[in-house]
């Protein structure tokens, strides 16, 4: 099942795409999306929600991704539209540091290399045969500028 939702989400979801550059996968409300950066938030979702997907089948015998929710979205689609909330989000913060002058300093980008590479490290061999490290390691640089705006929003 939870195959089934990362083909949903990759091929459903990411239907608007531009191909026009390999590190820009795709676009999301305007946002180019590097392939990785998508992956490392569908990869993230499937293994939050595994064991609980897991319970309901092996427990329950019931298909997890397909419950409905009373708005009449299924399971699927909740985390598919979560996805692109935090990606969008993620994104949007990303771009108000750069045009507010944030920076990482070197020792920073160095920290976020080796996160990237911990984590990298994590992936099983199918999902890293999946992932460019140094895509990973530019993604972790973005989520951290990206939280220090946030940061900056909420004190003030």
């Amino acid at each position: 099942m939870i195959k089934k939702l990362l083909l949903f989400i990759m091929i459903f979801a990411f239907i608007p795409a531009s191909y026009a550059e390999s590190s820009a996968a795709l676009t999301i409300d305007g946002q180019t999306v590097s392939f990785t950066e998508a992956y490392i938030y569908i990869i993230n979702a499937e293994q939050e929600y595994a064991d609980v997907a897991k319970y309901y089948e092996d427990y329950l015998d019931i298909d997890y991704w397909s419950l409905t929710y009373a708005n009449g979205m299924t399971v699927s689609q909740m985390i598919k539209s979560d996805v692109f909330d935090q990606i969008k989000s993620m994104n949007a913060f990303y771009a108000i540091a750069l045009e507010n002058g944030l920076s990482l300093t070197d020792a920073e980008r160095a920290s976020c290399r080796t996160d990237a590479e911990n984590a990298y490290q994590a992936l099983s061999v199918t999902d890293a045969e999946k992932i460019d490290i140094d895509d990973l390691s530019y993604v972790f640089e973005k989520q951290l500028l990206a939280d220090r705006m946030y940061s900056v929003f909420l004190e003030n």
